[in-house]
């Protein structure tokens, strides 16, 4: 499917998407987003939306397919650079699915911005997209981006990230930052050629397990624990304790990150 509109859809919904076999161009679009163009997942606290491949809520309609990404875009330009947005979705894809991601770019510009998203199970990242990651769950995915472009931008903040791996792979100055998030159990590989530039390179107050990897250049400010003990809300199973090192230990308060209205304690 191509969006040569812009797309939006509303809370509570769920979509499936799967691989095409007829020809390489046609293979691996769940959506292809045109450019200039947008497509926005406005999904609710209580009425989240979904975004996962077919093979994982039913038969699989054949065997695993390369494919770029369930969702693609790849402007010449940034200026036509189309825009995936998504708020309170979940993507999913079975963790046995071969180079699968999400959504990605293929070599062209794309610019996602993901806030209160969940992803599991696959990859996320890309080549020259600029994407903005704010209060999302990462559950066993592999992030990574590679090349990179100077007119780019890859942002994460007060994230978790939990298993999988990290990989910055760039070979473009184009700045990565990434802050106030947590890494548990998280294979990190950040040792390109910009890792010790601090314009290029920010990663300050975040938080890892005792002993695991953290990224080159770590930053300033970061936190160790042995256990995070995570304690199971209202809406997710990964709220603090309310001695939690993690409380207050942040690079801004949450008013600044536009999660004053949101709470990270159990109890």
């Amino acid at each position: 499917m191509t969006a040569n509109g812009n797309l939006t859809f509303s809370a509570g919904t769920a979509v499936g998407w799967f691989r095409t076999t007829q020809g390489w161009q046609q293979m691996g679009h769940g959506i292809h987003i045109a450019d200039r163009k947008t497509v926005a997942f406005d999904g609710h606290a209580d009425a989240p939306n979904y975004f996962v491949r077919l093979n994982g809520v039913q038969e699989s309609p054949g065997a695993p397919l390369y494919g770029p990404g369930g969702i693609t875009g790849w402007a010449t330009y940034l200026t036509d650079a189309p825009t995936l947005q998504a708020r309170f979705t979940t993507f999913a894809i079975p963790a046995n699915e071969f180079g699968a991601n999400h959504f990605r770019d293929d070599w062209g510009y794309l610019i996602a911005n993901m806030t209160d998203c969940q992803f599991s199970g696959a990859n996320q990242g890309g080549y020259i997209s600029t994407q903005n990651y704010t209060n999302c769950l990462f559950d066993r995915e592999n992030l990574w981006l590679q090349t990179g472009a100077a007119d780019d931008s890859w942002t994460l903040r007060n994230c978790l990230v939990r298993g999988g791996s990290l990989s910055i792979a760039r070979t473009t100055a184009m700045p990565v930052s990434i802050r106030d998030c947590a890494f548990e159990g998280t294979t990190i590989s950040t040792g390109d050629s910009y890792t010790n530039n601090p314009s290029l390179s920010d990663y300050a107050y975040n938080a890892y397990l005792q002993g695991a990897q953290q990224p080159i250049s770590a930053g300033t400010n970061y936190v160790t624990v042995t256990n995070f003990y995570w304690q199971v809300g209202p809406l997710g199973n990964y709220y603090l304790l309310t001695n939690s090192a993690l409380i207050n230990a942040g690079s801004r308060n949450a008013t600044n990150a536009g999660l004053y209205h949101y709470t990270v304690k159990g109890s």
